[in-house]
């Protein structure tokens, strides 16, 4: 017993010491020595309850931290605080609760948005607040985030998105860093009051010369260091405060270096504290005059693309003379012109140093046009000149050798002072170039007519004295009379307005041929898919006109045995009768390829008033839509009598029994068919019955037309059997009397009518109602005045005296 026991307080002892000691290891989280906590690299989410209420410097960096409730209530716990740092961990806004003792607070690399007021309120304390690699944009402070804020002397907003400088910043700044971040405008409001501020990094941003206000650094009375790099300056800027001793500008645009101030630029020569000037890695190309003399200490100019030529022997002297720190010295090279590329400053002689506009004048200087009065110059210089560099025109009338004596002249002696060789000399500013190349045009006016003048370019670093021969050219003047009827230059169009013109005429032209060519084209696509409607509606009608043609034209098929469709291969062919058309009248008409259906004179006219019917007999259309007869060359109708008027087709009447329709044009084809059928037989019953058929004939060709679809094929058998439509209508406002049907004595089969058909078909028959009827009952005119829209007169043999019409 006394073994177990034994043995069992051994396992439990030993299970107690493994959960303390686990307990240890778990609750040891942080590392913590004279109030001092280390808890950074832990992969925390919150502040361990173990850290002790009277810390006073918590480092808790590198872990997870979020806003919660909980992180605020640990914030309020620790009441003595004086240093914190939570950086690199997960903060969206700056934590809330933090002790009013806190002197420095680090909040970088979070994903903080907002500062708001509350949590810096009651910061009295706070010498620095570093919220480096965030995501604050210029929304995310207001007016009022700093207020409580009255000792920061140090605050660091690298590496965010802001676009301009927080407003309302504490007066106590000694240091604002503002690098990394997109600040492209930098205003006099959030820099007036910061009359302590020392330090002020605005590099890495999109900060240009415009953006910055004029005034926008001279309220920084105290401020020692300026730091620009990586920006897009062209020029230094103005009102820099001259007691500044260091002047970062690097990495920007920079071209020439100036030594007064101006409206556009700043100059350097009045910063007299200044002991670092860095212009390295730049576009400078030249220095001007005098610019760097205060500059007794560090100088960086190196990585530059410096022009050497006259206007680089101020910087080559400074060089030589100053007692100025020069770092990468071996980098200043010259990169104009092309002989002297990669050469360094200090193995380049003073004398090398030459401009071509002072030496070769004559190739950049040239004369336009010259005027009675004026002459128009231009210049066009190889390169644009520094900016500080200005030009200038020294022109006056070319003294007379032949009449002075120990005169010289501008070509015996190219390096005399040209001032020497001109009378009556003026000067004329040259107006600033505003292209990069450095071209410009201008006139020189007041001048005197017919007199020779020297015109002389020449710089602001030279003087008139310095002027020599070889930089003017000679050039006369018009005489007055060339005055009368000249055209002013102001009044010459442009070349650019001329090509715009041009150019704009020939879009116009282009498109306004597209257009015409759009509506041909597609108006012939119309004629073709006969209207418009959908892809296989047009197709569909296609297919039936096909159809419809094939059984028209071609000769030889069942459904047309007596090839009354066919088309004859020269229009108004002489019929086996021998009637017809005289041969010259026939020679007019074989210009035509088809001509349009029409009927015989009189014809027409006996059966009712030729005004009051639109249809014929014939797939072709209503009579009067169809075209006009044809003409000869006289103007006389081929067809004697012929309608040649023609209204609109497609025209929809009213129902049967309508009482309102009087309009010719409106009137029901089918209907009016009938009507002329009617009338016919009627007034053919005038005659004995003896001598009259007693067969009605039915058109052979109603086969093919009755198949057709469209509403201009109804063939006779539809529109002018008897009995095919009912005939108690009520016509009062026709023209032609309802009649009643017509007996069956007058009625035959249509196998007797065509066994009654003779070989003379016309090519036109088809177009005819074929109708068994008496020629003399008709009372029509001879044969020959309707040609072959008519077959020939039966022979003797057909003892009915019948025909088709």
């Amino acid at each position: 017993m006394s073994s177990s026991l034994i043995q069992r307080w051994i396992i439990y002892g030993y299970v107690t010491i493994t959960m303390v000691i686990t307990m240890s290891t778990t609750q040891s989280l942080c590392r913590s020595n004279n109030r001092m906590s280390w808890c950074q690299d832990r992969n925390l989410h919150s502040i361990p309850s173990e850290i002790a209420n009277d810390t006073v410097r918590l480092m808790i960096q590198d872990n997870h931290i979020i806003n919660s409730p909980n992180l605020q209530y640990d914030l309020t716990r620790l009441s003595l605080l004086q240093s914190i740092n939570f950086g690199n961990n997960n903060l969206s806004a700056l934590p809330k609760g933090i002790a009013a003792s806190i002197s420095l607070l680090k909040v970088d690399h979070n994903s903080i948005r907002f500062v708001g007021m509350e949590p810096l309120k009651k910061l009295s304390k706070l010498k620095l607040l570093d919220l480096t690699s965030n995501l604050l944009t210029d929304s995310g402070f207001n007016v009022f985030s700093f207020e409580g804020t009255g000792n920061l002397e140090t605050l660091i907003l690298t590496d965010n998105n802001l676009r301009s400088i927080p407003e309302a910043l504490p007066k106590s700044l000694t240091t604002l860093k503002l690098e990394k971040n997109e600040i492209d405008r930098v205003s006099v409001s959030p820099l007036k009051e910061l009359v302590n501020l020392q330090i002020l990094h605005l590099g890495f941003n999109q900060i240009t010369n415009p953006s910055i206000e004029p005034q926008a650094f001279s309220s920084l009375i105290s401020i020692s260091e300026l730091n620009l790099e990586n920006n897009q300056l062209t020029d230094v800027p103005t009102n820099v405060p001259t007691d500044i001793r260091t002047l970062v500008m690097s990495h920007n645009r920079i071209r020439t270096i100036y030594g007064a101030d101006s409206d556009t630029y700043g100059g350097v020569q009045r910063l007299t504290s200044l002991k670092l000037l860095d212009v390295s890695f730049n576009r400078l190309e030249s220095v001007e005059p005098n610019a760097l003399d205060e500059c007794t200490h560090a100088v960086q100019l190196h990585d530059n693309p410096f022009r050497c030529d006259c206007y680089m022997k101020y910087l080559k002297g400074w060089l030589e003379q100053a007692k100025t720190t020069l770092s990468m010295e071996a980098e200043m090279r010259c990169f104009q012109p092309f002989e002297f590329r990669e050469v360094t400053l200090n193995n380049i002689e003073l004398e090398a140093l030459q401009c071509p506009t002072r030496t070769h004048t004559d190739r950049y200087l040239k004369i336009d046009k010259v005027m009675w009065d004026s002459v128009r110059v231009s210049w066009r210089p190889p390169t644009a000149d520094p900016g500080f560099v200005k030009r200038k025109v020294m022109y006056g009338t070319v003294i007379d050798c032949d009449s002075k004596p120990n005169c010289s002249d501008f070509s015996e002696h190219p390096d005399v002072p040209a001032q020497g060789l001109m009378q009556d000399v003026n000067y004329f500013p040259v107006p600033t170039s505003k292209l990069p190349t450095g071209h410009i045009n201008f006139t020189i006016p007041h001048l005197k007519h017919e007199r020779q003048y020297a015109i002389c370019m020449f710089d602001s670093l030279q003087t008139s004295e310095d002027v020599r021969a070889h930089q003017c050219i000679l050039t006369t003047t018009m005489p007055a009379d060339f005055a009368n009827g000249t055209q002013s230059d102001d009044d010459v169009m442009p070349p650019w307005v001329i090509i715009t013109i041009a150019c704009a005429v020939l879009i116009v032209t282009i498109a306004t041929l597209i257009a015409w060519y759009s509506c041909r084209h597609r108006s012939h696509h119309g004629d073709d898919d006969g209207g418009h409607g959908t892809a296989g509606e047009i197709a569909s009608r296609r297919k039936r006109a096909k159809q419809r043609d094939s059984q028209r034209y071609y000769a030889g098929t069942a459904a047309d045995p007596y090839n009354v469709g066919s088309i004859p291969s020269q229009p108004y062919q002489m019929n086996n009768a021998g009637t017809g058309i005289p041969p010259q009248q026939q020679q007019a008409a074989q210009q035509q390829v088809r001509h349009p259906a029409t009927l015989p004179p009189g014809f027409y006219d006996q059966t009712y008033d030729s005004h009051a019917s639109d249809r014929t007999y014939a797939e072709c259309g209503s009579y009067r839509s169809s075209m006009a007869p044809p003409l000869l060359n006289g103007g006389q109708s081929l067809i004697p009598g012929a309608y040649r008027s023609a209204p609109p087709r497609g025209h929809l009447v009213p129902p049967p029994g309508a009482t309102a329709y009087r309009n010719h044009q409106q009137r029901d084809s089918a209907i009016d068919a009938r009507k002329e059928f009617e009338g016919l037989l009627m007034t053919s019953s005038s005659t004995p019955a003896s001598k009259m058929s007693t067969r009605h004939m039915v058109s052979p060709f109603q086969e093919s037309l009755t198949s057709s679809d469209g509403p201009d094929t109804m063939s006779t058998y539809q529109t002018g059997t008897i009995g095919s439509r009912d005939t108690n209508v009520d016509d009062d406002n026709y023209l032609l009397p309802v009649t009643s049907p017509i007996p069956q004595h007058m009625l035959t089969s249509q196998s007797s009518a065509l066994s009654t058909s003779t070989s003379h078909s016309g090519p036109y028959d088809h177009l005819i109602p074929h109708h068994t009827g008496t020629a003399m009952m008709m009372q029509l005119p001879p044969r020959r005045d309707y040609g072959n829209l008519l077959p020939a007169i039966p022979t003797s043999n057909n003892n009915n005296n019948e025909m088709y019409i």
